[in-house]
């Protein structure tokens, strides 16, 4: 995504619309908004189901692109703590202080984070990694008390405060990642890209076809970015959606593509793919219909369709 970045009124000046409009544009996912931070600290991080491989941590103060439900209960004008929810960096510019050794006292695992792989400042895209406001090490209140309450159990009936004292320096204390602070979000934070407004400006303005057209035969016209997502479960049958994902992004950004053999796509973040098909239209997905897509596939290769 591109700037400049423009506040939510001046992107319905940009495109004529009323703000109603924009929000049905937004909850459809023609256009992706993001968010503009302050500078915070951020934890660059891959997700997978077992837990977080950890790479390197910043301060970043520029814009971040969030998961569809968080932009869209910011649209509806809800406050939002993004807690464990994450982005994506949008400025490599907007990074300092870049750090890439395990940051924290404990050592893993620790909460989500399972592993960490240092990575150095540049050598791949921000991009490539997601990024969550770095959480606080610390022991919890309610765990804090649980302790407290545990030694004093421990402690003789004369309750002598010496000895209340060494149950409690005998009890490990619990060390958690708490990740409530630092990622306050508003909606007035909420930016559109000068790139997301070109973006749908363009695919107003082409004729996109939604549906492929059939031949003479009554087959259907082939699907560029069908035939891409076939290859990859045809080679990795159980392929998740975010793992899919990852890979076509990967082929958009590299000069060697693994399954683009087409050259079709065009632009691939973490929210939206657009590809260019045969006929020279530019299309687009969101990621929220990238799923059902890669289910329905999946069915229709496991019958021999």
């Amino acid at each position: 995504m591109e700037g400049p970045w423009y506040t939510l009124d001046d992107a319905q000046e940009k495109l004529g619309i009323n703000r109603s409009e924009l929000c049905y544009l937004v909850n459809e996912g023609h256009i992706q908004p993001v968010v503009y931070t302050r500078s915070r600290r951020f934890l660059l991080f891959r997700s997978k189901s077992e837990g977080w491989t950890g790479y390197a941590s910043c301060d970043y103060r520029g814009h971040l692109s969030l998961h569809h439900s968080s932009i869209t209960q910011l649209m509806d004008g809800v406050e939002l703590t993004l807690r464990t929810g994450n982005g994506i960096l949008c400025e490599e510019q907007g990074v300092s202080n870049w750090a890439s050794a395990y940051p924290f006292k404990k050592p893993l695992p620790h909460g989500p984070l399972l592993n960490w792989i240092p990575i150095e400042q540049g050598s791949t895209a921000l991009s490539n990694y997601a990024a969550t406001p770095f959480p606080k090490e610390g022991e919890s209140t309610i765990d804090n008390v649980q302790r407290t309450m545990g030694a004093f159990r421990k402690s003789n009936d004369d309750g002598l405060p010496t000895m209340f004292i060494e149950n409690l320096n005998k009890t490990k204390p619990n060390i958690t990642l708490s990740f409530n602070e630092n990622s306050h979000f508003t909606p007035t934070d909420l930016r559109i890209p000068a790139s997301e407004v070109t973006r749908y400006q363009r695919a107003k303005s082409i004729q996109t076809v939604t549906e492929p057209r059939k031949t003479k035969t009554g087959r259907k016209r082939e699907n560029e970015l069908h035939t891409l997502i076939e290859r990859i479960v045809k080679e990795k049958p159980n392929i998740s959606a975010n793992d899919a994902w990852r890979l076509i992004q990967h082929d958009c950004d590299t000069d060697e593509p693994l399954f683009d053999k087409d050259g079709i796509l065009f632009r691939v973040d973490g929210l939206c793919i657009e590809w260019e098909s045969r006929h020279g239209n530019t299309e687009s997905m969101a990621r929220k219909s990238f799923g059902p897509l890669l289910s329905k596939i999946k069915k229709k290769i496991a019958q021999g369709e």
